[in-house]
């Protein structure tokens, strides 16, 4: 799903936002020189977060791992960011990982498996 929506400017800077149901955020993100990290993500003046340059293996088109996270958060929440040539911007995309389920037979927090 698609929770944001960024511009690349003039400078190397994207400005961009990220809204979900419950929270509404603007973001920064300023290029990094030097290091693995290809981008920063600021809010405010707060680093949140850091982006990765990947490529497609099939199409070779750039794309950007990010990685965002806050002490309030349980875990960090990876995305990829994908550029949208129909809008001239680029999408910030999350899929939530898939739940693990018990093995089958196996019991979950103590309670025995029933049959």
């Amino acid at each position: 799903m698609i929770i944001g929506r960024f511009i690349a400017k003039e400078d190397g800077d994207f400005e961009g936002w990220i809204e979900t149901l419950s929270q509404r955020f603007d973001l920064l993100m300023q290029p990094e020189q030097g290091t693995k990290v290809a981008f920063r993500i600021y809010k405010g003046m707060c680093e949140v977060g850091q982006a990765f340059e990947k490529s497609s293996n099939e199409t070779g088109k750039t794309f950007y791992s990010v990685r965002l996270d806050d002490p309030f958060w349980e875990k960090p929440l990876n995305c990829l960011l994908f550029e949208d040539r129909s809008n001239g911007g680029w999408n910030l995309v999350y899929n939530r990982e898939p739940r693990k389920r018990p093995a089958c037979g196996s019991s979950e927090k103590g309670q025995e498996a029933r049959l």
